[in-house]
């Protein structure tokens, strides 16, 4: 048993946990927090199921093991391992909920994730409005982050960043592979980036994505 993750202590329950290759991490809901129905963003192919309602909660994110590249991105973000669980590093939003305009409640005032998967040296998270964010190792495009977005000299994020690529779309589910993500829309368009020497990203050639 994780007694770090006991009810008890982080004050809720786990509703998501992911195992990659080196880390691990869950995703708790807060027991006091209030689901807010809110209006997700807009999905040009979502066959008519846009502007649908959505449940947003408060939740914190905690991961553990194999920090080296980023992947935990938890405070500090320097320690090469995470030997307990650590709550994620808060991302504050920039403007309303999902993407919206207009003033912030007090669940939407963070970035809280519902979805989260693990690839070997990076994490991909999804929030409840169908936004995506990646942290960890940038090699080969596998956080989905341009070279020019993120710096050809570096080599990972230590804190969870927007993909800017899917803002405009709204994604309903993610997956990671070793070095490489899958993002399904709500709309049914699957996007892939990140390694592709052996074709895992599906576009007919042996090329890294670095962007989907």
């Amino acid at each position: 048993i994780i007694e770090r993750l006991l009810p008890h202590v982080v004050g809720g329950a786990v509703i998501e946990i992911a195992a990659g290759g080196l880390h691990s991490a869950a995703i708790v809901a807060s027991s006091s927090s209030i689901k807010n129905k809110k209006t997700t963003k807009t999905d040009d192919e979502s066959n008519g199921d846009t502007n649908s309602p959505v449940e947003v909660r408060e939740t914190r994110t905690f991961t553990w093991g194999s920090n080296r590249k980023g992947q935990c991105g938890v405070e500090g973000g320097k320690c090469a391992t995470v030997p307990e669980p650590l709550p994620i590093v808060s991302v504050k939003r920039k403007g309303g909920g999902g993407g919206g305009a207009g003033k912030l409640d007090l669940v939407d005032k963070y970035v809280h994730f519902e979805k989260i998967s693990l690839g070997r040296l990076h994490t991909v998270a999804l929030t409840a409005y169908g936004e995506v964010y990646t942290w960890g190792s940038t090699a080969l495009g596998r956080c989905g982050h341009s070279s020019l977005e993120s710096g050809r000299d570096r080599r990972f994020i230590q804190e969870p960043r927007h993909i800017s690529a899917l803002r405009n779309v709204v994604i309903d589910a993610v997956v990671a592979g070793d070095a490489h993500t899958l993002a399904l829309s709500k709309g049914g368009r699957l996007f892939a980036w990140g390694a592709g020497s052996d074709g895992q990203c599906g576009q007919g050639h042996a090329g890294s994505l670095f962007s989907p």
